[in-house]
């Protein structure tokens, strides 16, 4: 064989690591070390074209070059290794670790949704939210609105059975 031939079947399926990332539309590009090799901007295959989730650098990647041909490459990333081991041995839990610290979890076993945020994180949801469940918090609970039990407003309600001096009134009234 000729050594054209030996190249383009030696890069057919490579093995490296992210070296750059380019965020841009149509599609994500990276460029890839393999070995002494780093190649031109190749485009990177994000699982679904309704995620976003982009590599980071130094993340295993596998490309597979059509041809043998280098240009025409697409990077597969998500391999584990040392800088990037998997995040659990649980079967059960689908994890995502975002690069401040944030986890979303989801445990099928256990039916059982967690958001762990880094220290001064905030969850902010947009629309109504509907809880079918109690709800308990460790800390004190706000509103900018009216919070309303029942149908007892706790800024509009008042109070039955009301007397002057240190006696207690009765309950709300609605």
């Amino acid at each position: 064989m000729n050594a054209d031939i030996n190249r383009r079947l030696e890069n057919l399926i490579r093995m490296g690591k992210i070296k750059t990332i380019h965020p841009a539309k149509p599609y994500m590009t990276v460029t890839v070390e393999i070995g002494e090799i780093t190649t031109a901007e190749i485009r990177y295959l994000n699982l679904t074209s309704s995620t976003w989730h982009p590599p980071k650098k130094g993340e295993e990647v596998i490309v597979f070059s059509p041809c043998g041909v280098l240009e025409m490459a697409v990077a597969f990333g998500g391999l584990n290794n040392e800088i990037n081991p998997a995040v659990s041995e649980d079967l059960n839990k689908y994890i995502q670790i975002f690069s401040d610290g944030c986890i979303l979890s989801y445990d099928s076993k256990n039916h059982l949704l967690e958001a762990i945020l880094p220290e001064g994180g905030k969850a902010r949801l947009k629309g109504d939210l509907y809880v079918d469940g109690g709800i308990h918090s460790t800390k004190n609970i706000t509103s900018d609105a009216d919070v309303i039990a029942g149908n007892i407003s706790l800024k509009k309600h008042k109070t039955s059975g009301v007397k002057a001096g240190n006696e207690n009134s009765q309950g709300p009234v609605p």
